[in-house]
């Protein structure tokens, strides 16, 4: 409103006055036409005139170039909110397999991009190598972590080797698409997998913090025997709630 018009890149007129403002051409918070036409021309008098003022603020306030809806830009804020929440998550499947909480938690880190895999770290200038500590050769990122590291491809072996026949992917995304139908006929493979991944991420860290990382046979016999355990619990758990 009190903003010199001469410096304002969208009006030609040329203004003797410097201090010419916005409020020179409101009066009684009506737009004064007399004035309006003085400076410009009659198309941009009518747009200008058409433009509501609402005198019971006492400052600026935003508008839309193009408001055909005719709600104020805080509802339509808050109307999105509603709608993003509404979005159905595209893992919320992972939900329905009932699995040990914490693994639920790392799984939902995972598909959000926020475990501190190497690369993470590098990309934040935490460390200045992105390679795999367990010397895989290959960048340690969510792709290779649940998928293609080396460490967790020998477990993957070794659990076929026992009758589990687990799949294996090139990409997280690949895995998360083929668990998904996997889940419809065999939901004890998918547990196990997922599973796997959380055993395998933390005998990493293990690595990480100078430890002596579990080897292939403990984290496959660890990882079958938290599957069994935790669906004990949600049998048990069902049984209750019918009870």
């Amino acid at each position: 409103m009190d903003k010199s018009l001469l410096r304002w890149p969208t009006f030609l007129a040329i203004f003797e006055d410097d201090k010419t403002s916005l409020d020179f051409f409101i009066h009684d918070a009506r737009w004064d036409y007399v004035k309006l036409i003085l400076y410009f021309g009659e198309d941009l008098v009518n747009m200008i005139s058409s433009i509501h003022i609402c005198h019971n603020y006492n400052e600026d306030f935003m508008e839309l170039k193009m408001k055909i809806s005719g709600r104020s830009i805080s509802a339509m804020i808050i109307e999105d909110g509603f709608k993003e929440e509404m979005i159905v998550d595209p893992v919320s499947w992972i939900h329905n397999l009932k699995l040990n909480a914490e693994v639920e938690l790392f799984l939902w880190r995972v598909c959000k991009k926020t475990i501190p895999t190497i690369d993470f770290l590098m990309n934040r200038r935490l460390t200045n190598n992105n390679m795999c500590q367990r010397g895989c050769g290959g960048v340690e990122d969510i792709n290779h972590v649940t998928t293609t590291c080396s460490k967790l491809l020998k477990v993957i072996d070794l659990l076929i080797s026992w009758g589990f026949r687990l799949p294996k992917f090139n990409s997280f995304q690949e895995c998360l698409h083929g668990l998904k139908m996997m889940a419809r006929t065999n939901s004890l493979y998918v547990k196990i997998y997922f599973t796997l991944l959380w055993f395998s991420w933390s005998s990493k860290n293990n690595v990480k913090h100078g430890k002596v990382e579990d080897s292939e046979m403990m984290i496959a016999a660890r990882v079958l025997g938290f599957v069994s355990m935790t669906n004990q619990n949600v049998i048990l758990s069902d049984h209750r709630d019918v009870n």
